[in-house]
């Protein structure tokens, strides 16, 4: 069972909070990808720890949550990247090029993230709406306003462009997640050459 955290010290309760915590979302990776979101319960999840079973809320109120910050851990971690290999881009090839070759390289090298995905995408297709995806769009969108000031990128609808492109990772990722191994170059090529061309097209319209 879980240690009770209102006893220990400031630095060790905080240790253990972390680790209930990743617990939890240990367990829903297993149970999410086993039997799937719908299927899941917020007790199978409890069974998969050795937490006692009020313990979940104090972490999350329900199994979407637990959901959610499943998915933001992985956006987080690819947003991460891709802003760190950005740094120093000039061009809109190297640009979009990263995009998509550091989401396909996460997604493929992470067996855990491949079987969820696979499970679960009509579940995450009807999340689309959530603030989880919703604060990752903004802050691509930033970056790309950013890119379009600094002259990497010509002048576009960055709301559409940043929604476009995590379209194409989303079903694509999905997609490779089915081959053994996944082949990140194809598929990091072809998104590229797609949105690369699409954007010099739309450039050249404009003009």
């Amino acid at each position: 069972m879980t240690t009770d955290t209102t006893s220990l010290p400031e630095g060790k309760r905080e240790q253990n909070k972390a680790a209930n915590r990743q617990a939890i979302l240990d367990a829903a990776t297993d149970i999410f990808t086993g039997i799937g979101y719908d299927a899941a319960t917020v007790r199978d999840i409890i069974r998969g720890t050795d937490l006692a079973a009020g313990t979940f809320y104090n972490y999350f109120p329900d199994k979407e949550s637990v959901f959610l910050a499943l998915l933001n851990t992985t956006l987080t971690e690819i947003n991460d990247k891709i802003q760190t290999d950005r740094a120093g881009v000039t061009t809109l090839e190297q640009y979009i090029e990263i995009t998509f070759r550091v989401t396909f390289e996460l997604v493929a090298h992470d067996p855990a993230s491949i079987a969820l995905l696979r499970r679960n995408a009509g579940t995450i297709r009807s999340m689309l709406n959530q603030s989880v995806f919703g604060a990752n769009v903004a802050d691509g969108i930033a970056h790309v306003e950013a890119a379009v000031a600094a002259g990497i990128l010509p002048p576009i609808d960055a709301d559409l462009l940043v929604n476009s492109m995590s379209g194409i990772s989303f079903e694509l990722s999905i997609r490779m997640a089915d081959q053994d191994p996944p082949d990140i170059e194809r598929y990091t090529k072809f998104a590229t050459a797609l949105v690369v061309g699409g954007i010099e097209r739309l450039a050249k319209g404009a003009d």
